[in-house]
């Protein structure tokens, strides 16, 4: 008989998979990582940005074609000026990823997090950390998440998700301008004699 595993299984299951009804729709994949054992970092399709310190993280990026436009960090000195950063620093359609290290107790974005998508204003007082999927438009998507992390709680070290880019609610002109080769076809057969 085989032995019993005691120990902690690293790596262990398989990253998310996209599955849509629409193949011609484009998504980027967002990963946020909190672990005290391993590094803090967000990740946008493979590329990681490190959270190596006490403060906050915060990712921008185009919602029509996907590419990182700001990477801020806020040190927990300067972690008062995260408000007025979502409030005017970030452009109309634009995905944001935030992640915070540490405890960190003058964290009071409630009402700014409201213009990214959420739709009450959060309690975040015992939040030991938190982690942030939002946008920034004229449009409330259903992927906006809001996590955090209480002392006490035992919660998910990373989270991953899938976020539609280009849409027309995001108010993107539909830039995919890869071929349907159906498409091609069914013009093909109606030119047809």
């Amino acid at each position: 008989m085989p032995t019993k595993i005691t120990n902690i299984c690293q790596k262990c299951g398989s990253d998310q998979v996209v599955f849509t009804s629409d193949p011609h729709q484009t998504y980027i994949f967002v990963k946020i990582q909190t672990s005290e054992s391993q590094e803090y970092s967000i990740s946008v399709n493979g590329v990681k940005f490190p959270l190596k310190e006490v403060g906050l993280l915060a990712i921008v990026i185009d919602a029509c074609v996907g590419k990182v436009t700001k990477e801020t960090f806020f040190p927990e000195e300067k972690i008062k000026l995260i408000e007025n950063y979502i409030k005017t620093g970030i452009p109309q359609r634009s995905l944001v990823v935030l992640t915070s290290r540490g405890n960190i107790t003058n964290l009071n974005i409630s009402q700014a997090l409201m213009t990214l998508g959420i739709a009450k204003p959060p309690n975040l007082h015992n939040a030991e950390h938190i982690r942030f999927l939002g946008f920034r438009g004229n449009f409330k998507p259903s992927w906006v998440k809001l996590f955090k992390g209480l002392p006490a709680e035992q919660d998910s070290d990373v989270i991953e998700k899938y976020i539609p880019l280009q849409l027309e609610e995001y108010g993107c002109a539909r830039v995919n301008t890869s071929k349907r080769k159906d498409l091609e076809l069914l013009k093909q057969a109606l030119r047809m004699p």
